[in-house]
């Protein structure tokens, strides 16, 4: 494969190499536009992820211990565990999780919904889950590459495994004695509602500045406690998404 050239808009085509008369080869490929593009050699070149060093890589930005295991190949993974409110939870990374056969893949994770599932961007339906669901944490929103290095934001990444787990408590069965089931229903209410909170002074804070870092960055400071800008960003796409926030007017009574 190479890509072409010569159009505005990139694409990619097979390339097919044809012998001269002169008996030396030359590589073309097909192009809507310009019929036949000869390229060069050097322009098939491309890179391939290597699952195995993929699951390494992030292993050893979480700072686990102990060696990526690979459970089903190049499509999960045991990375290790990670210490997490007092005890230690199973972090594992998946692949293909959005594809038809993601229940054979997830019920090899275990039950209980205690462990913690990496994916590379696209988060599955809740439907994909034999038992519990698990935090899934897109990494797509909390790493980056930077000077040939895996980055993980850490906050971020345990801000989300904990609206996660919130998320699976207000999904699970409540108990059926009616005073502890009170209890953790007056949980969850003062949570959801300390979240709206928190949400709607993100999207101000975001609608004052020019950032998502710079609301969180204001936000810190305003609180007393770390906000990232991830934090801010969740807060729109809860919403519907920051175009579709931008555009509304403001709520009555928050000023």
């Amino acid at each position: 494969m190479a890509e072409c050239d010569t159009c505005t808009e990139p694409h990619l085509e097979s390339v097919v190499v044809i012998e001269g008369a002169d008996g030396l080869s030359r590589m073309f490929i097909h192009c809507p536009e310009a019929m036949r593009v000869e390229v060069e050699p050097e322009m098939c070149e491309c890179w391939e992820v290597d699952p195995d060093g993929f699951a390494r890589s992030i292993a050893t930005t979480l700072d686990l211990k102990t060696t990526p295991k690979a459970i089903l190949s190049n499509r999960l993974w045991r990375l290790g565990r990670m210490p997490y409110g007092g005890k230690t939870r199973k972090v594992l990374l998946a692949m293909g999780l959005h594809l038809p056969d993601a229940g054979a893949i997830a019920r090899h994770i275990g039950p209980k919904g205690r462990s913690i599932v990496l994916v590379p961007s696209i988060v599955p339906d809740d439907q994909v889950w034999p038992d519990v669901v698990p935090a899934v944490i897109a990494l797509d929103q909390i790493a980056s590459m930077e000077k040939g290095a895996l980055l993980i934001d850490g906050k971020a990444f345990m801000d989300m495994v904990a609206e996660a787990d919130e998320d699976k408590d207000r999904k699970s069965i409540l108990p059926v004695d009616p005073d502890i089931k009170k209890e953790i229903v007056g949980r969850m209410v003062t949570r959801a509602i300390d979240r709206r909170e928190l949400d709607e002074l993100c999207i101000r804070a975001r609608k004052s500045t020019t950032s998502y870092r710079g609301a969180a960055e204001m936000l810190t400071k305003k609180l007393g406690r770390p906000i990232s800008k991830d934090r801010v960003s969740r807060a729109f796409e809860r919403e519907g998404g920051f175009d579709s926030v931008m555009a509304s007017p403001p709520k009555k009574g928050v000023s």
